[in-house]
């Protein structure tokens, strides 16, 4: 290694970090977007962290130690590091309200840690945070219709939204094989909403991505 390489890996290694779980690679990919997209001051901090996966919302209040505890032992590992801040994102599987009790049972399993953690929880998934911008997500496939039933409209109350969303991707005219929304088309259409800069300009409203927003802002002043 040259001495240049060494002076960036040690820098590199030296820069403050932010944590990201989540339920799968593409949920946090696609969420560690929306956090640069958001605090453009960290960028190339935010950190996501295939294991352990999240599964926490079914779990019964005695087994949720043991659970947090798994996620805490990746976290201290980062001995040499220092952590802004963690996010930990579980979609909700319900609608609005139910994400703000959700997010408070994960972060009370986390509130003697020392870390400083927010919850992701999406009412109903994090399809439904899409649908607040039409234009990125058809900007992903040339093929797909713009999703614009809900501009102006609560998206958290929607039931199902994953297949809300690829439903309406589809045009009217749509041949079987049609090609539509899957799981793994989040990372583009967070990217598009990255690069189009308007993660902040949503053209319909959710309380759980405010209150997202909420958590990178208060996240964000303290990135160097």
């Amino acid at each position: 290694m040259t001495p240049r390489a060494r002076d960036r890996a040690r820098k590199q290694a030296k820069r403050p970090i932010v944590l990201l779980f989540g339920e799968s690679t593409n949920d946090t990919t696609a969420i560690k977007q929306l956090i640069e997209a958001l605090c453009p001051g960290l960028e190339g901090c935010v950190e996501p962290r295939k294991q352990p996966q999240i599964h926490l919302k079914q779990v019964p209040l005695d087994k949720m130690p043991g659970r947090i505890e798994k996620i805490l032992k990746q976290i201290r590992l980062e001995v040499d590091r220092e952590i802004l801040c963690i996010f930990v994102h579980e979609d909700c599987d319900a609608v609005e309200p139910a994400d703000e009790a959700a997010a408070t049972t994960i972060e009370n399993g986390f509130k003697d840690s020392g870390y400083r953690v927010h919850a992701v929880t999406p009412a109903w998934e994090i399809e439904s945070w899409w649908l607040q911008w039409p234009e990125q997500v058809s900007a992903v496939r040339s093929s797909w219709a713009a999703p614009n039933k809900y501009i102006g409209k609560q998206v958290g109350r929607i039931t199902d939204a994953k297949e809300e969303l690829d439903r309406l991707v589809r045009p009217s005219d749509a041949k079987p094989a049609f090609l539509g929304y899957r799981e793994s088309d989040s990372e583009a259409i967070a990217g598009r909403i990255k690069q189009d800069e308007v993660a902040r300009a949503p053209k319909a409203t959710s309380a759980s991505y405010q209150r997202f927003m909420r958590d990178v802002d208060e996240c964000c002043p303290t990135a160097s």
